[in-house]
């Protein structure tokens, strides 16, 4: 009667020690997962925000000529002209992007996250002034540049680029910053 307790017993050890081994294994497998997916999902959205940072074109292009102006000073009266890049918007996306690149530059410690976004509303507090001279009213504000910097009749017109300008403004103390 002893020998089959004890051949229970190891064999009831044996299992639990079975499974507590699967337990183990299993749980480091995941853990394993897990971490990969946190490495992978940090080493997109690295790739994501390096992806912005070079496609980036704070400039505009004339609508019908094609031509590049870096600055409004260069644009003739007579021209009408687009962001360059997409990027250069100043839409709610824009300033979500902008936080966004702010968090990762304090994630990271990474200044060229931030001076992303210190650029973005740099180029739109450069330019704004010169559209909002020029528009006609012929068309709804968020399809001229930089018009929802000026018309602030929606949320969408400063509330994300509004909060971008502010993170910007905690490093980079401008008085057009401070004043819009």
């Amino acid at each position: 009667m002893n020998n089959e307790l004890s051949l229970k017993h190891m064999k009831n050890t044996g299992a639990i020690m079975k499974s507590v081994f699967t337990f183990c294994f299993l749980f480091i497998l995941i853990l394993s997962a897990c971490s990969q997916k946190s490495n992978t999902d940090e080493i997109v959205l690295y790739k994501v925000a390096d992806y912005n940072i070079n496609h980036a074109d704070f400039s505009f292009v004339g609508v019908q000529n094609k031509q590049t102006y870096t600055s409004t000073k260069d644009i003739p009266e007579d021209v009408e002209v687009r962001f360059k890049s997409p990027l250069a918007g100043w839409h709610y996306t824009h300033g979500v992007l902008n936080m966004a690149m702010i968090n990762l530059s304090n994630f990271s410690g990474e200044e060229k996250y931030f001076d992303f976004a210190a650029k973005h509303i740099a180029f739109g507090m450069d330019n704004y002034k010169f559209f909002q001279k020029r528009f006609k009213k012929d068309r709804p504000h968020y399809y001229y540049p930089l018009g929802q910097l000026w018309t602030m009749s929606e949320l969408d017109d400063c509330g994300a680029m509004g909060a971008s300008m502010i993170d910007v403004y905690q490093k980079v103390r401008k008085k057009d910053y401070k004043e819009y």
